[in-house]
């Protein structure tokens, strides 16, 4: 499945102008070697969910490991960082409804994101 979520974002990059995203997540081994593989397995779905509530109109797809890419066609800069401000305001939101669960050490190491015509 993960492949033919690469080839979509391909195939937008290559129609559309837009901004392509790389969201990487911290402690899922240490959510592993925790609380185990059903709620790592649980975390992973829970930022898929948050990316693509977030970046609604995007192409999300799971990389491997804790790697996502996204790509939203026809977004600005400016857009783009109200989207990633967002993402982070739902983090936030699920740390705090989940407690102690196993959220409380989910992070997400990086975001990097790139804008241009037809990268």
């Amino acid at each position: 499945m993960r492949h033919k979520g690469e080839k979509l974002i391909l195939e937008k990059m290559q129609e559309h102008d837009g901004c392509l995203g790389f969201v990487d997540m911290d402690n899922l081994k240490k959510i592993n070697d925790v609380y185990g593989h059903k709620a790592g397995d649980r975390a992973l779905r829970l930022v898929g969910a948050m990316l693509t509530e977030c970046m609604e109109n995007a192409v999300v797809c799971r990389l491997g490991g804790d790697e996502f890419l996204f790509y939203l066609p026809a977004a600005s800069e400016a857009e783009m960082s109200m989207r990633i401000r967002k993402l982070f305001d739902s983090l936030v939101r699920q740390k705090k409804c989940h407690g102690g669960d196993f959220t409380g050490i989910l992070v997400l190491r990086s975001v990097h994101v790139q804008t241009g015509r037809k990268l």
